[in-house]
């Protein structure tokens, strides 16, 4: 049987993750490259956001009122880490290529002046 010790790890333990998640995504950031927010791009920063904000909410309520068996809600709060992990992946592998093909400085003034046409 699952008690509230059980959901009291796994909420630390997806918190865990998720900071994991959140310090890749600051490692990318440090570059000093945005992420491009077109709608083309499903991957935008704009949508690793609200992943974020769904897996601390969906953390938040099941530390504030566990149900009995949280099992849909491991599952669920699990698939968003994994989303995000794989958003933060391809972020990582669009960037690394990227600068393969052109030195850092034209990669970040290229990026900024998209951002900036941008408005």
């Amino acid at each position: 049987m699952i008690g509230p010790v059980d959901v009291i790890r796994y909420c630390d333990s997806a918190g865990d993750a998720l900071i994991r998640c959140k310090a890749a995504l600051y490692d990318l950031m440090r570059v000093e490259v945005w992420f491009p927010e077109s709608e083309q791009k499903p991957h935008s920063l704009q949508q690793i956001h609200l992943i974020i904000d769904e897996i601390e909410r969906g953390i938040l309520e099941l530390k504030e009122d566990p149900p009995l068996d949280f099992t849909l809600n491991r599952e669920a709060i699990d698939a968003k880490l994994g989303r995000l992990r794989d958003l933060i992946a391809e972020q990582r592998e669009e960037l690394q290529k990227e600068m393969k093909n052109e030195n850092r400085q034209s990669v970040i003034k290229k990026r900024l002046s998209s951002r900036l046409a941008q408005g």
